[in-house]
């Protein structure tokens, strides 16, 4: 493992994912992480950029999420269905979904 806490797996993960250099890659790392070797990746495929760090959308139990879900009725309840939503995997989303979090927090507390 290297001094910067990534090892050789993760650093090609980055570099593969960003194709960027592993230093400049985790530059923004805490922003963006692909997982190329998921065995669903990727879960959605009109991505280019596709990022994984939110892999189960924070959003799936709000009822009033920024993404764009369509709800389905299955034994007469109305399910939310996520499968077309891209929105937690939008690398540029990153900031509009910590701060939506951060807020929801603020309302709870």
């Amino acid at each position: 493992m290297k001094g910067n806490g990534v090892g050789n797996n993760e650093e090609k993960m980055i570099q593969e994912g960003t194709g960027k250099e592993p230093e400049a890659a985790m530059e923004n790392s805490h922003r963006f992480f692909e997982n190329r070797a998921c065995q669903y990746f990727p879960c959605h495929k009109e991505l280019a950029d596709f990022n994984c760090l939110f892999c189960y959308c924070p959003f799936y139990g709000k009822k009033n999420c920024p993404g764009a879900p369509r709800y389905i009725e299955a034994d007469g309840k109305r399910i939310k269905d996520c499968t077309d939503c891209v929105f937690p995997h939008r690398p540029e989303n990153y900031d509009r979904i910590c701060r939506i979090l951060s807020e929801t927090a603020q309302e709870q507390s």
